[in-house]
């Protein structure tokens, strides 16, 4: 699952989008959403994970290798003691979900391998609601 989050200038626009693949690269599937509220870029990131995995679980999947294109997400989700600023009941949430996985882990990848799923996340920025693709990606 490649996730990413996209806050535009200003903050009136966050969306967060999660891009499915097997393991050998296929598209299976995508999910967005558009955050009615101003938050920082990591809160937007840690709010696509949380998205990617919630829709995961219902698709009854259970393995994923989650990428992220913010390291300091990565170290923060990867850490073992709580998180205490202000986006650490998001970080909690994605902990809770990671362990409902037979297995879950989240790993660092670079922005350009991001790519489809910052293109979700922008798209979803500007509707109203939540989008879900399967089999077939985005336009």
């Amino acid at each position: 699952m490649n996730c990413d989050g996209s806050v535009f200038p200003g903050g009136a626009q966050v969306g967060a989008g999660a891009v499915f693949r097997h393991n050998r690269g296929r598209f299976v599937g995508a999910v967005g959403q558009r955050l009615s509220f101003n938050i920082p870029p990591r809160t937007a990131e840690l709010f696509a994970i949380k998205i990617g995995l919630e829709f995961a679980l219902e698709k009854g999947w259970s393995a994923l290798v989650v990428e992220c294109d913010c390291l300091e997400v990565v170290n923060l989700l990867s850490r073992e003691e709580e998180c205490m600023s202000a986006d650490g009941v998001v970080a909690w949430e994605v902990q809770r979900l990671l362990v409902r996985f037979q297995h879950a882990r989240i790993v660092f990848s670079p922005r350009e391998v991001n790519r489809a799923a910052h293109m979700v996340a922008q798209h979803v920025a500007r509707v109203e609601r939540r989008i879900c693709w399967l089999g077939v990606g985005p336009p």
